[in-house]
């Protein structure tokens, strides 16, 4: 088969900046990349490393993305198939290249990405709220208009303050929406001391789970902290690899696992770690890396493979990196993201991408 592979460069400033232990994210940048077949079909995807999270660079996406166009030029499709079979760096870029060839192949067969994944995927996936720092009165505020808007699993980010602060913040939380459950996300920024007298100060019953609460490699003190307080763990950073998370999963480390596809890498290898950690009966949270909607609508397909009744996903940033980039974007509505309707992603470039994408 011939095939034609474009790419193309896009920065753009987050609507509010998001804050973890990690640091403030106020602008993204990525490659949205175009792969067309000699029948007229075409596949997109979206690379975007995130500073903090990914293990590769958008210097080191850009030094790949060149040597695919090379490669490309001498071995045509079968290059590009191998470089994507046998590649173990830039993660963000083989997610991009798997979401494109997912894309194309569905288009080609008139369905949809879930379906490739799944014979039975949802057709709409609830969301998490996110909440992240600010004035207490203005948390408080944010937590009744997520409820009132159909949001019933708050994600919030603790860690980048002190502990009393965040006791304080997770109280307005609480007092606001009093029958929401909380996601508490450290991002492994807690040491046990500083975990501690933050669950000490709050209302353990309305926690969902607490993620990533300490640093990579401290999983049985975190495993610890939370039965101590009879609360379920989540693990993130530490399966930033698709192995971590197969070990992880393997000895049933936690009691959620969480999926950053743009950080793993490949979206087929996170269907399988998410169906071997459902049947060790953990749950599964996939969650974006705040890229644009096609990034986002790649990790969507993968969230409704999982089925009706799934726990709230991470894709709350849906529809923030989207204009001016695709025709339609993502829209959380009651709480809920659609699935889009049609063929592959459901998503079609806006026409000044397309343009410079030929």
């Amino acid at each position: 088969m011939n095939a034609s592979f474009r790419a193309l460069a896009y920065e753009r400033e987050l609507p509010h900046a998001i804050v973890t232990a990690h640091g403030s994210y106020k602008r993204r940048k990525g490659v949205i990349i175009k792969l067309s077949d000699d029948s007229g079909h075409l596949g997109i995807g979206d690379a975007s490393p995130l500073p903090g999270f990914s293990r590769d660079t958008f210097e080191e996406l850009g030094r790949a993305l060149d040597g695919i166009v090379v490669g490309m030029r001498a071995g045509g499709f079968e290059f590009f198939r191998e470089f994507f079979e046998t590649s173990s760096g830039n993660p963000s870029l083989i997610f991009a290249l798997g979401t494109a060839l997912d894309d194309l192949a569905a288009r080609a067969l008139g369905r949809s990405v879930a379906r490739l994944h799944s014979d039975n995927p949802a057709s709409r996936v609830e969301v998490n709220g996110l909440l992240g720092d600010g004035a207490l009165r203005l948390m408080a505020g944010r937590a009744r208009r997520l409820w009132k808007d159909g949001f019933r699993s708050f994600k919030v980010k603790v860690g980048a303050g002190e502990p009393d602060h965040d006791v304080k913040r997770i109280l307005a939380i609480a007092d606001a929406a009093p029958e929401a459950k909380l996601r508490l996300d450290a991002n492994a920024a807690w040491d046990t001391e500083r975990g501690r007298r933050v669950l000490d100060g709050i209302p353990t019953e309305m926690i969902e789970f607490v993620e990533q609460p300490l640093p990579v490699g401290h999983i049985k003190e975190s495993w610890q902290m939370c039965c101590d307080y009879g609360i379920r763990l989540a693990l993130d950073e530490e399966v930033s690899t698709v192995e971590q998370a197969q070990r992880v999963i393997d000895q049933r480390a936690c009691d959620v696992v969480v999926l950053k596809p743009m950080v793993l890498g490949s979206a087929r290898a996170c269907n399988m770690l998410a169906q071997v950690a459902r049947s060790k009966g953990m749950d599964v949270i996939y969650t974006s890396s705040w890229e644009s909607d096609i990034g986002i609508a790649a990790t969507l397909h993968l969230a409704a493979a999982l089925g009706p009744n799934s726990p709230a996903m991470g894709l709350s940033t849906a529809g923030m990196i989207a204009e001016g980039i695709v025709k339609s974007p993502l829209k959380i509505v009651n709480g809920c993201l659609k699935v889009p309707d049609g063929p592959g992603l459901g998503l079609e470039l806006a026409p000044e991408i397309l343009e410079r994408l030929k």
